[in-house]
């Protein structure tokens, strides 16, 4: 999914990948993000403190009639003074006959159509609305004797609340997705059984085209309670941060880096990013942590415990900066790379980007660290290759006139590798995806004292267009989900069977589990 430079044309959002124009009209998903089982509210709230629709029109009602008194008044006072220019008061004058003569004509209508006793016609008053003291009134319908079919008095009753739970053992997915030039994110519940079951179970509407998700479950402002939270990067420089406990929200829980107005030149500072976030990681270990890569060329960090300012900022790469990810095992340091061919490892606790690099003969797609090794990561490129580097061996000034040798090259995909992620759960199971539209599960062993040894497992087209992302779930161990140019979410089981935790599972060819997608777009994708 290269370069993100997207651009708002004639109410369509388009895309520039590898000089290719990609109109989507008919819907794409840019980002997944999967929340673990437990995180989420049984029973999601609604907004509170919103007003309703009558709130907002009577309060417009009320300005309006305020605007016309005061219209009024000042017509008025126009008029007076501008009656007679020369102040000898003749305009107070005319107006006060003039008020004279209205009410003398009103009398006179009276009069003629005898109105002032209109209500009292030979003494007889109508009976057609005379009984309304005994018709009987009930607080609630179910009181009500003569209604039959006795319907729930709340939105909040039990039949309502059954179909909107979410259970302790439901997975959320989080899909970033624009369709018609609208962006949104789909807050799917997937319950994992024989046959699998995948629903949107509520959505959030987006300002701008997402990018990039990040879950975390740490509070904004802080707290002690974990939430469930989930992190949006966009086309514009700020970050939102979005409650899932919450339905039908009006704005996000907070919003991250916000440029002030008077920053018109979009000036690269410290405190904010001034273009769009294209990547985001929180840290699992030191929870208050969020890091943020952008188009600006820069990597900031962001305490979600104080102000909306990055507290630090990185100037290490000299084009955007596509991906990054924090080390799982030394919580200080932090994996990035770029569009200008370079990744950088390197320490947060200093001020300065000083660590390792690598230069890289493609520009960077994705960054993942190695969860079953220390010193591994891997990282996808733009020419479908996927790098590992054992980072003990990388330089500490990659020089842009030389590669930097990794441990080994597997050729994934035709085209971009798009999509990478690696197993928390199995050990050496990777998945990649690209631009060829195949979703691809590699079992990687690296070699410790002998040549690495990679097989490929299962290929699969899963019908979503080229893919752009594909995660892995943080529960099942050979669960994924995957989305792309089609905007449609699948999520790929490989281990139905009872021996789905261990590697013997990567042999079956698994389930696809999807939501019916709108007919209109089934073939769109395929003429791009």
């Amino acid at each position: 999914m290269r370069g993100w430079e997207e651009k708002k044309k004639k109410g369509k959002i388009v895309g520039f990948e590898n000089q290719h124009r990609i109109e989507m009209s008919s819907g794409l998903i840019s980002a997944i993000s999967w929340v673990r089982r437990g995180a989420a509210l049984r029973h999601p709230e609604r907004e509170k403190g919103g007003k309703g629709e009558g709130d907002w029109i009577d309060e417009e009602e009320e300005e309006g009639m305020g605007m016309d008194v005061d219209a009024s008044k000042d017509g008025d006072g126009d008029g007076d003074g501008d009656g007679d220019g020369d102040g000898d008061g003749d305009g107070d004058g005319d107006g006060e006959e003039a008020e004279a003569e209205a009410e003398a004509e009103a009398e006179a209508d009276l009069a003629e159509y005898n109105l002032s006793t209109y209500d009292e016609e030979d003494g007889k008053r109508s009976k057609h609305f005379s009984d309304f003291h005994n018709i009987a009134v009930y607080r609630d319908n179910r009181d009500d004797p003569f209604i039959t079919l006795k319907t729930p008095s709340s939105p909040t009753s039990s039949t309502s609340s059954t179909q909107l739970e979410i259970l302790p053992t439901d997975n959320l997915v989080i899909s970033a997705k624009t369709e018609d030039a609208i962006s949104h994110l789909e807050v799917y519940v997937y319950e994992e059984s024989d046959a699998g079951h995948l629903y949107v179970h509520h959505d959030l509407m987006l300002s701008n085209l997402p990018l990039c998700l990040e879950w975390l479950d740490f509070k904004p402002g802080g707290g002690a309670d974990c939430g469930n939270y989930i992190a949006v990067g966009t086309l514009d420089p700020e970050i939102e941060i979005w409650s899932l406990d919450v339905m039908d929200p009006i704005y996000p829980t907070a919003v991250l880096g916000s440029p002030p107005k008077t920053n018109k030149k979009k000036t690269v500072n410290g405190s904010y990013h001034v273009d769009a976030v294209l990547g985001l990681s929180w840290n699992t270990n030191q929870r208050n942590l969020l890091a943020s890569a952008s188009a600006d060329n820069t990597v900031k960090l962001w305490d979600l415990t104080t102000d909306q300012r990055a507290f630090r900022s990185y100037h290490q790469h000299t084009d955007k900066v596509q991906s990054l990810q924090w080390s799982s095992t030394s919580p200080s340091v932090l994996l990035t790379g770029s569009y200008d061919r370079t990744i950088s490892v390197f320490d947060t606790r200093s001020s300065e980007s000083l660590g390792l690099g690598a230069f890289l003969p493609s520009d960077v797609e994705v960054v993942r660290w190695d969860p079953w090794n220390e010193f591994g990561l891997y990282v996808s490129l733009e020419n479908g290759f996927i790098l590992y580097f054992d980072i003990r061996s990388l330089p500490s000034t990659p020089h842009s006139l030389s590669l930097s040798p990794a441990t080994f090259t597997l050729k994934a995909h035709d085209g971009p590798a798009s999509a990478l992620d690696t197993s928390p759960h199995v050990k050496g199971c990777i998945v990649t995806g690209g631009d060829d539209r195949l979703l691809k599960v590699w079992n990687v062993d690296a070699g410790q004292g002998h040549s690495p040894n990679i097989s490929l497992v299962q290929s699969q087209d899963l019908g979503i267009g080229k893919i752009f992302s594909a995660v892995f779930s943080p529960d099942s161990p050979l669960t994924i989900a995957a989305a792309g140019s089609k905007g449609v979410l699948r999520v790929w089981d490989l281990g139905p069977g009872p021996d789905r935790a261990g590697g013997a599972a990567l042999g079956r060819k698994g389930t696809v589990i999807a939501v019916d997608s709108d007919p209109e777009e089934s073939d769109e994708e395929d003429e791009l």
